[in-house]
């Protein structure tokens, strides 16, 4: 792994690890999961639009809710569960969403799959997606038999989840290995999502779901 000066390793879409210029098709060949997620997301957004991550009441909605994740179904429909883990990341339910997505993907995903190569992009990906979900609705099950009145517990098990912030999260902590200083990004993305928490209002559950898949790219990118 060729560890980078840089304090953050993020490289120019249309560059190289060495942050030489690559052409149009060099730039796609060494970030094809990037721009797959981007094109199939952007596409999915302007045909058939925005999700809901509570109401399903339209055709539409009915469509992006069964795509979804929702934790209630880790243990009621743990079929449905496993085949979300796959579809629930390509639908989104804001605008503000959107753009956290796209950026994410445009700054540390593509960065992370130019230096690492796709196949670990998707190993980190999706493992993220799969290790942050699981953990984040087995914690709100149990917290929910355990104190079945604590408000932030019921709403996040009466919402789905959507979206890919949790898989960019994962390729921060692998890209944080080709960093000069490795805990130090990590730390700072840490601070960011205290922010986003706290100030942001961000909730408890997408919060730690982040947290688990930053941890999750980081461990794993040790080895890859």
């Amino acid at each position: 792994m060729g560890r980078s000066e840089r304090l953050f390793p993020v490289l120019w879409p249309w560059n190289d690890a060495d942050s030489c210029r690559l052409s149009i098709t060099d730039c796609l060949r060494t970030r094809l999961f990037t721009a797959f997620y981007l094109f199939v997301t952007i596409c999915i957004l302007l045909v058939i639009g925005l999700g809901d991550p509570r109401h399903c009441d339209t055709r539409v909605k009915a469509l992006i809710c069964a795509a979804a994740i929702w934790p209630t179904e880790l243990f009621t429909a743990p079929h449905e569960f496993v085949l979300s883990w796959f579809t629930g990341p390509w639908f989104m339910h804001a605008i503000e969403q959107v753009i956290f997505c796209i950026a994410g993907f445009l700054v540390f995903t593509q960065s992370y799959e130019c230096r690492a190569g796709t196949k670990n992009t998707i190993i980190l990906c999706l493992g993220g997606t799969i290790i942050a979900a699981t953990v984040v609705a087995l914690g709100l099950n149990l917290g929910h038999i355990i104190s079945p009145e604590t408000a932030w517990i019921n709403d996040s098990l009466s919402r789905s989840w959507m979206g890919g912030s949790v898989a960019f999260y994962a390729t921060i902590g692998g890209l944080a290995h080709f960093a000069r200083t490795p805990w130090f990004m990590i730390g700072c993305t840490v601070l960011f999502e205290a922010w986003n928490h706290f100030l942001n209002g961000i909730s408890t559950a997408t919060c730690s779901a982040h947290m688990i898949a930053l941890f999750f790219g980081f461990l794993i990118g040790l080895s890859l």
